[in-house]
């Protein structure tokens, strides 16, 4: 994943790749969506950042998704 000298996720060049991103929703809501993946593995991450100024990614809010085919 490509990150920004200060060490967040790069959205640019995320976006440049080819990624996707989800509006941001709060606490409580759901947020429902539907892609269409090709076999490999994943990231999943949350970009929002806090009062701090620290991403939830870099607070652990991330994953993985692996698409078998």
């Amino acid at each position: 994943m490509p990150f920004t000298e200060e060490g967040h996720p790069d959205e640019d060049a995320l976006a440049a790749a080819g990624a996707f991103e989800l509006e941001a929703f709060g606490p409580g809501q759901n947020c429902n969506a539907t892609y269409e993946l090709g076999p490999g593995n994943y990231t999943i991450f949350c970009i929002v950042e806090t009062e701090d100024g620290d991403t939830h990614y870099e607070l652990g809010m991330r994953g993985s998704i692996t698409v078998t085919g």
